[in-house]
């Protein structure tokens, strides 16, 4: 594909990305940056005394009109530039070089915007295309997890993005080990900091039922290496059910493979529970069409279609 055609298939890509993402974007920074909301929510509800809510009023006013009212300002181009072209992301990088100002709010606002990012860039075709916002997406996020390495969202989105290129990209068995360590690393971050971090269950949850998968000859090779990899399927269990309480992209993957546990443990009547689940749930994304494709073929699974029987039987033996 010629550069000019890829700057065009950019384009259509960023114009889609800026139409659904800006507007949650520019409410979710505002949210951030208007300490004057809070205060007012606890001044009316009587949580704070009056003089209270002065005194914090002036204080927001001086951070607004100063250090606040620029970060604002900042982040709002970055966020304009970061949906346009490749031009315009490498704008981004410049601009955060440029401004090293401290502000809290930097480092989570930097990881949303790069994990907003990397999610649309999933469902890009072109997997070159894919690629290399991809990787733009990784430096921005690595560029938050600098800032504040205590930050959840700066873990989450840092380690997303690295199990995204891990299915795109033809790295070297230890490279892919590497990576894979990594993921899971960042994940674990994630809960640690936030414990409602759902998401990062359902990827722990994945990571454990692919090791369990995987087979003895790549077992020995990862041994050779020097990782030691061991799935366990239980452990996987317990964070999908911790996973299963958030609402997310991922929500179908996590029922499939829940209904894919079960039923590899015969517990066929929570194998078929999950998976009408995973059918149930609407689909939004064009990615979660095969994962509910898939979770309809296993329903069609004999011994999942006489769970009656089975049931019957198990009965039988008590």
């Amino acid at each position: 594909m010629s550069n000019l055609s890829i700057q065009e298939e950019n384009k259509k890509t960023s114009t889609s990305i800026i139409r659904t993402q800006n507007q949650h974007l520019t409410k979710y920074f505002s949210s951030l940056t208007s300490p004057r909301t809070s205060i007012v929510h606890q001044y009316n509800s009587n949580q704070i005394s009056k003089h209270t809510f002065d005194e914090n009023n002036k204080q927001s006013a001086n951070l607004i009109n100063s250090n606040e009212k620029y970060s604002h300002e900042l982040l709002n181009r970055i966020s304009t530039l970061w949906f346009g072209s490749n031009v315009d992301r490498q704008q981004v990088f410049n601009l955060l070089k440029e401004n090293q100002i401290q502000c809290t709010i930097l480092s989570e606002f930097i990881a949303r915007l790069a994990h907003s990012f990397s999610k649309h860039i999933i469902d890009i075709d072109d997997i070159s295309i894919r690629k290399t916002m991809l990787y733009q997406a990784l430096e921005l996020s690595q560029i938050a997890l600098k800032s504040n390495e205590n930050c959840a969202l700066c873990h989450f989105s840092y380690g997303h993005i690295i199990g995204v290129l891990l299915n795109i990209n033809y790295f070297s068995l230890k490279d892919k080990l590497n990576e894979a360590s990594l993921f899971k690393y960042h994940m674990e971050k994630t809960i640690e900091f936030d414990k409602n971090f759902y998401e990062a269950y359902a990827y722990l949850g994945r990571y454990e039922y692919t090791a369990f998968n995987l087979s003895l000859l790549e077992r020995k090779a990862a041994s050779i290496l020097g990782y030691k990899i061991e799935g366990n399927l239980d452990k996987a269990l317990e964070y999908f059910h911790i996973a299963i309480k958030g609402n997310y992209d991922m929500i179908h993957t996590v029922y499939l493979l829940m209904g894919k546990i079960y039923q590899k443990k015969k517990q066929y009547d929570e194998a078929k529970k999950y998976l009408n689940m995973c059918i149930q749930i609407p689909i939004q994304r064009k990615s979660q069409i095969n994962i509910v494709d898939n979770a309809k073929i296993l329903l069609k699974n004999k011994k999942i279609e006489n769970l009656s029987f089975e049931s019957f039987i198990c009965h039988l033996k008590k």
